[in-house]
């Protein structure tokens, strides 16, 4: 089997690309899965050669894997071959071929400092949390719980269509126009045309993205933005890996971003008071309430006909990060 610095130099595919079942038992265990998509689309069978099996090896591996060495091998053949390739077989390499895509999505993380000037230049979202505001009025109306149940609050009030296929409360819509960069420098970045696919990737690994300064979101990309560095079929994909991720690969490491989604801090068992996840809580929610216009209505929400409960706020107030914020 030829090395892949010798596959970059002449690809010799055949008649066809990837045609051979008995290939994807080397690649992957997904043999049989494989042997229907050709059926589905007529392909009659062909032996790879040994630069398609050296290919596929590395592009299959990665895509049911995931081990970075076979995503730098895959994007350096994709990179050289890609173009050519996607014209001539754009049933595997053609993210369109089959159906049109408007937007792809990408699960994963941004530094909490940027999400919290996103959220600053917000002008809708702003709204919301100044006085006046939905959200800052449920705050100042249930000041003993509004940490607990805002996003079922959100999720009850919000219009936003997108954001419920997010999993509504739990992923907070902010509008943002810029660019993600990736830190992994594989040569590509793997996105989906599955914003649900997208949210089961953002919201992994909570804990290792806070020790980095960073929180789970989930970025939107306009596809005719990054068409001409889009490459491989989200179709074929899913018969040659276990599960089926709607994966399109865009070279390079940064993308152009319409929108952005933040994973909603509460119902995650990381605590309000967290000197990481602090700046990012005051952002999205109390950065405008006054503590004493706060600590007011704190006391009158503890008041009944049986008097003032003093042990009640004593405790709220030490956990409330309005009246004891524990970060800068």
């Amino acid at each position: 089997m030829k090395s892949l610095k010798q596959v970059l130099k002449e690809f010799d595919y055949g008649n066809k690309l990837f045609a051979d079942p008995n290939t994807i038992a080397t690649a992957t265990d997904e043999k049989d899965k494989y042997k229907s998509w050709l059926d589905s689309k007529g392909i009659e069978t062909e032996k790879d050669t040994d630069e398609e099996l050296d290919a596929l090896i590395q592009i299959a591996r990665y895509i049911d894997e995931g081990i970075p060495l076979y995503a730098k091998n895959a994007a350096a053949f994709i990179s050289k071959h890609g173009k050519l390739l996607k014209g001539k077989f754009p049933q595997i390499m053609d993210p369109e071929y089959g159906a049109k895509i408007d937007i792809l999505y990408r699960g994963a993380s941004m530094p909490i400092d940027a999400i919290v000037q996103a959220i600053s230049k917000d002008a809708e979202y702003q709204k919301r949390i100044r006085p006046g505001g939905d959200l800052y009025e449920y705050i100042m109306a249930n000041p003993s719980t509004w940490y607990d149940y805002i996003p079922e609050f959100r999720s009850k009030t919000s219009t936003d269509k997108v954001a419920s296929r997010f999993g509504f409360q739990y992923w907070i819509g902010i509008n943002y126009s810029g660019e993600a960069t990736s830190r992994n420098k594989l040569g590509f970045l793997s996105t989906t045309t599955d914003p649900r696919t997208a949210k089961t990737f953002g919201g992994k690994q909570i804990l290792p993205k806070m020790e980095a300064k960073r929180w789970s979101s989930i970025v939107s990309i306009p596809f005719d933005q990054v068409r001409s560095r889009a490459f491989i079929n989200p179709q074929w994909a899913a018969h040659i890996a276990e599960y089926e991720e709607d994966e399109v690969w865009i070279l390079g490491d940064a993308l152009p971003v319409d929108k952005l989604w933040v994973r909603c801090p509460s119902k995650t068992n990381i605590a309000e008071d967290s000197v990481t996840l602090g700046p990012l809580i005051r952002a999205l929610y109390w950065q405008h309430v006054d503590p004493k216009a706060f600590d007011k209505a704190l006391r009158s929400d503890l008041t009944s006909g049986k008097g003032f409960d003093e042990k009640s706020y004593e405790r709220l107030s030490l956990e409330s990060p309005i009246l004891n914020p524990r970060f800068k």
